[in-house]
């Protein structure tokens, strides 16, 4: 089954600093102690012989990116994908049961993602479309892929208040997640999560905010982690 990719991009609600994920902002990171990530990313956002750089993507209506840098082994690189998950990919190869969400036709049969995604985007005798997700303005070497190959989404856990894009209809989502549309929660319902959010998207005394965060695109939902692990702080 996949696990979760070192290097893969994604969002974080909570914004605060969590072990095993870096904000990418064009930082410089040393090969020699991040050897992995460097195999994957390369100099594609910038380096020299002994270092390398991660890309920058400025946060999204106040939530934050973060990149994987986990080193194998961790805790982080546990948390097994599932079929449909759409993550941010800065590395130059896509990783073996993923597929660059660029509209290609894949088989039906034999495929696990089909019965997920089925012909909303796009079909032909035999065959069906993945999404098709142009890289961020920002960053056009980055690009969007869709795992091909894992878990159901029921089985799917996560960080409390990470924030992660599926395709597919309301009956191929994994539960224990929520579209991100600003909903306004009680306090006392959901401690754990306000714990994490706190009044970061409005909020008082007795409720709180989800983020407010589009679809990727038709077909590709955004939604947020309600329960789950707790994300370790640094």
């Amino acid at each position: 089954m996949s696990q979760t990719l070192i290097s893969q991009i994604q969002l974080l609600a909570c914004n605060r600093a969590t072990t095993g994920w870096e904000e990418p902002s064009g930082q410089t990171l040393p090969i020699a102690s991040n050897e992995l990530l460097f195999y994957i990313i390369g100099s594609e956002f910038g380096g020299n012989d002994t270092t390398f750089n991660l890309p920058t993507l400025a946060p999204l209506n106040k939530v934050t990116y973060y990149c994987n840098i986990a080193q194998p082994g961790s805790n982080n690189e546990n948390f097994s994908s599932v079929v449909g998950e759409v993550i941010l990919w800065p590395g130059t190869q896509i990783p073996e049961g993923w597929y660059e969400c660029n509209g290609q036709f894949l088989p039906q049969a034999n495929s696990s993602l089909y019965p997920v995604i089925g012909d909303v985007f796009g079909s032909k005798v035999s065959e069906f479309a993945v999404p098709t997700i142009p890289s961020p303005k920002s960053n056009p070497n980055l690009r969007y892929i869709i795992c091909g190959f894992g878990y159901e989404a029921k089985d799917f856990a996560g960080y409390v208040s990470s924030i992660k894009w599926f395709a597919g209809n309301t009956d191929t989502l994994p539960t224990s997640w929520e579209k991100c549309k600003g909903q306004d929660v009680a306090i006392r319902s959901n401690t754990t999560l306000y714990s994490l959010l706190g009044t970061t998207y409005g909020g008082n005394e007795e409720t709180f905010y989800y983020p407010t965060l589009p679809d990727l695109i038709p077909g590709v939902s955004t939604m947020l982690c309600l329960t789950g692990i707790y994300p370790p702080r640094i």
